[in-house]
């Protein structure tokens, strides 16, 4: 016997062959382009996806850092205003039994106060206090020293200062009373 031959695939079928190779390469080349296109894009991706990374990377390991800082922050902030959880009006309640505890303490005689609604300034809002005292000079200098220590700080807006005349028909000498007029100020930070 002898060996087998393939047999004769004649013009037509040497052409569907032709056209069955030639289409196959094409589909090789467009999966092979595409794949290409894709790494590019995720290349990108990654190029612009990497900084971003770093830097949370960076936030992750000084998170503590941070925390730590910002709490900080927070501490120096209250000696200078109240903070965004204590409400305007509470803060402004607080400001004046403070005030007039201290001033009461250095001998001055409270005679009227008034609360003024908080005011909106640039990243605060600032909230007076209007009072009306009596005592002597050495009183006023005491309660003003004393004011200095209460956290938040306070502010002195504006005081008007009048002698009394109290000695009148009195032979020893007495200290000299003022009516004290004056307005004070507090800060508190708003809620964003």
């Amino acid at each position: 016997m002898s060996p087998a031959t393939p047999p004769s695939l004649g013009a037509a079928g040497r052409m569907v062959v032709v056209t069955l190779a030639g289409a196959l390469s094409v589909l090789c080349v467009m999966v092979v382009w595409l794949g290409w296109v894709q790494w590019q894009r995720y290349d990108a991706a990654l190029d612009t996806a990497a900084p971003r990374i770093a830097r949370m990377q960076g936030i992750a390991v000084a998170h503590q850092e941070i925390a730590t800082a910002l709490e900080g922050t927070r501490a120096i902030l209250s000696r200078y205003a109240y903070p965004p959880e204590v409400e305007a009006v509470r803060a402004a309640s607080d400001f004046q039994a403070r005030v007039r505890d201290v001033l009461q303490a250095a001998g001055l005689n409270i005679v009227g106060s008034q609360q003024f609604p908080a005011r909106a300034g640039a990243g605060f809002e600032e909230i007076g206090l209007s009072l009306s005292l009596q005592g002597t000079l050495a009183q006023l200098r005491i309660g003003m020293i004393a004011l200095r220590t209460i956290a938040p700080s306070v502010r002195v807006d504006q005081m008007r200062l009048q002698p009394v005349d109290s000695r009148a028909g009195q032979d020893k000498p007495v200290a000299q009373q003022l009516n004290v007029q004056t307005r004070l100020i507090v800060f508190r930070i708003p809620k964003s």
